[in-house]
């Protein structure tokens, strides 16, 4: 369990860093709001929000990188979500 804990905080470090990188680039695209929201979430300890957000934030990614917007970061924030919406599951 301990590993999983230092897990999911490196993943929520990495989506801090994510979100900081992005406030200028992304400040109004709806990703990007969902991403802050869910750090919020994360902080607040909400864990069936925090997996229904993951979820919503990969769909928006998903249909970003269909049509050809951003492929690196959407890319990488759909992996980021899945990574923490295991670790929130396997955790709880």
């Amino acid at each position: 369990m301990k590993k999983y804990h230092r897990l999911l905080n490196i993943e929520v470090e990495f989506l801090n860093n994510l979100i900081y990188r992005g406030n200028n680039q992304f400040k109004n695209n709806l990703r990007h709001r969902k991403m802050i929201l869910l750090s919020r979430l994360i902080k607040k300890s909400n864990y069936s929000k925090i997996v229904n957000t993951c979820e919503d934030i990969y769909i928006i990614c998903s249909s970003e990188a269909v049509l050809g917007h951003f492929l690196d970061i959407n890319f990488t924030v759909m992996a980021l979500v899945a990574r923490i919406r295991y670790l929130i599951i396997k955790l709880f």
